[in-house]
């Protein structure tokens, strides 16, 4: 730590000072608060979602926050894609359909803050594969799936 000295603006005109702040008085945010954080659910009277909607799909993106919340946001979109745009007779316009817009453009925003999670298919090909045929109610002729028919392992005793 340092000794606190008098700046005098005669003589030195910027200075730098370091200040470090550790708030303890707030506990720290549950994953629930997070996600609530994340699309804007702040009104805990008349919340968007309740906790145990929240927590299933944190469940279903083992934590993941940044999922979570797309996912519910994609949600909100659909729900507010029914909603409607009408103006009124004194040229007042309200453009209800924005929100859903708006829920979809955060989703996608919040999917890409996400670093690269994603999922990919996944083709398995091993020593007990190989394609095989198979004919369909017509007769004709389809790959269906790739198994080795007869194979047996030389590492195996038989």
């Amino acid at each position: 730590m340092s000794k606190i000295r008098r700046l005098d603006a005669e003589e030195t005109t910027a200075g730098e000072i370091f200040v470090q702040i550790e708030d303890t008085s707030v506990p720290p945010l549950t994953p629930i608060d997070q996600v609530r954080l994340e699309i804007g659910d702040e009104n805990l009277e008349d919340p968007l979602f309740t906790d145990a909607q929240i927590q299933y799909k944190l469940d279903g993106r083992a934590g993941v926050v940044l999922l979570t919340a797309a996912d519910l946001c994609e949600i909100l979109a659909r729900r507010y894609a029914k909603d409607y745009d009408f103006s009124s007779a004194a040229r007042m316009s309200f453009k209800r359909s924005q929100k859903s817009t708006q829920y979809a453009a955060l989703a996608k925003e919040l999917r890409n803050r996400v670093g690269g999670l994603s999922t990919v298919p996944v083709t398995r090909v091993d020593g007990f594969s190989e394609d095989i045929s198979s004919r369909d109610g017509a007769g004709q002729s389809s790959r269906t799936g790739r198994v080795r028919i007869g194979y047996t392992d030389p590492d195996l005793p038989v």
